[in-house]
């Protein structure tokens, strides 16, 4: 799924939706083919050459990021509703409703739907308005045509934290199993919550409203009797009954792992040790945020083929970079020789995370290294970075 749908019934609303979608990235209006004939129509008619015998398509497309429809709006609404990240559907709300209905599955597959009245009056936040980020869309469209956002979500209405965006901007990953549905109906219901983060940036928990709780340790979340826990952790946790039916587990973006490795290295071998170590030493792959080795190693077929199994992006660094790293790191006049720097493992992830000690000191099998370092907020790294592109 990608990108965003602007989808109008009418002419007002077609001009309108071509505002809008002209107004966000990756955007496509989808609008009645006989709007865009009109005299002042944004684009001139164009129709799509189809091959002997394919079926017709309801779309044609424009290069100007608008398309025209043909017929009735609900196939155009039902294709796009699993081909998008979000729809702006330009109609009355209950027409956008009855619409939809039918193809809505789960919140955590259906995109964000948000409703612009004709006029271009307000914004509506209809569907997925924090996992998929209605609430946020809406905002964005009422800044680009001066309309009022309009979040019926619990969080925006009670002043309460948004975790589900909060999480979201900063790249949290959910435990599989939490229970974020208990922990958000205790924030809206003003019960007592207990919050603790040891992984991560913390900025966000200096406005946190009473009856929020900001604790230490894991130990007092365990004896503290709160009615949900929010855990913002890299750590595997075993949470003890009843603390594990009310808690939700997010883990933050901030593992490096920092991998070397003999040519030749499969990727069976390189997963081994890497799960084996996570697992020996209590961290969960969903905080890892990227893989870091030598640039020597960039199309080490194994390592590649890990990485991108388990999408974590590849960061590199020369030999000079590695061998310059300082920080708590053991090197080894074998890797000097066979590589031209004292160490990889240790010192590509320490480079990568930012900081100068390791929470997993090297460990080996037969052809591969693997150092762990931790850094102290939540990494956005993207695709893969390339020490020759990335000035490092």
């Amino acid at each position: 799924m990608s990108g965003v749908a602007v989808i109008a019934v009418s002419r007002a609303g077609s001009a309108l939706a071509t505002r809008i979608a002209a107004a966000l990235p990756q955007a496509e209006a989808h609008v009645p083919a006989r709007f865009l004939a009109h005299p002042g129509s944004p684009v001139e008619p164009l129709t799509l050459s189809l091959s002997k015998g394919e079926p017709p398509s309801p779309l044609r497309l424009r290069p100007t990021g608008v398309s025209g429809y043909e017929g009735r709006v609900a196939p155009v609404v039902g294709a796009l509703f699993h081909q998008c990240d979000a729809l702006v559907l330009v109609m009355a709300a209950g027409a956008a409703v009855r619409l939809i209905a039918p193809h809505l599955r789960d919140k955590s597959v259906d995109p964000a739907v948000v409703v612009v009245d004709d006029g271009g009056r307000f914004a509506i936040s209809l569907i997925g308005g924090h996992a998929a980020g209605a609430n946020r869309l809406a905002g964005t469209i009422a800044d680009a045509i001066g309309a009022i956002p309009v979040l019926t979500t619990a969080s925006e209405s009670r002043d309460v934290p948004d975790i589900e965006r909060i999480a979201g901007e900063r790249g949290w990953r959910l435990e599989p199993g939490s229970s974020l549905t208990r922990l958000l109906a205790a924030l809206v219901n003003g019960e007592r919550v207990g919050v603790f983060q040891n992984a991560g940036d913390r900025d966000w928990l200096g406005s946190l409203p009473s009856p929020i709780a900001v604790l230490e340790t894991m130990a007092d979340v365990e004896a503290a009797q709160f009615d949900a826990a929010l855990i913002v952790t890299e750590r595997n946790l075993d949470l003890p009954q009843p603390l594990a039916g009310h808690a939700a587990v997010f883990h933050p973006h901030v593992l490096v792992l920092g991998i070397g490795c003999s040519r030749g290295a499969l990727k069976a071998e390189i997963a081994a040790l890497v799960d084996a170590t996570l697992r020996r030493a209590g961290l969960s792959a969903l905080a890892v945020a990227a893989v870091a080795t030598i640039d020597r190693r960039c199309d080490e077929p194994g390592l590649l083929e890990f990485a991108a199994q388990r999408a974590w992006p590849i960061c590199l660094r020369t030999a000079a970079e590695l061998a310059a790293i300082e920080g708590d790191w053991t090197p080894s006049k074998i890797v000097q020789r066979a590589v031209g720097t004292p160490g990889v493992a240790e010192p590509a992830a320490l480079a990568v995370a930012g900081v100068e000690q390791l929470i997993v000191r090297k460990v080996k099998s037969a052809h591969v290294t693997l150092a762990v370092a931790r850094a102290a907020v939540e990494l956005q790294l993207g695709g893969d970075v390339r020490a020759e592109e990335d000035g490092v």
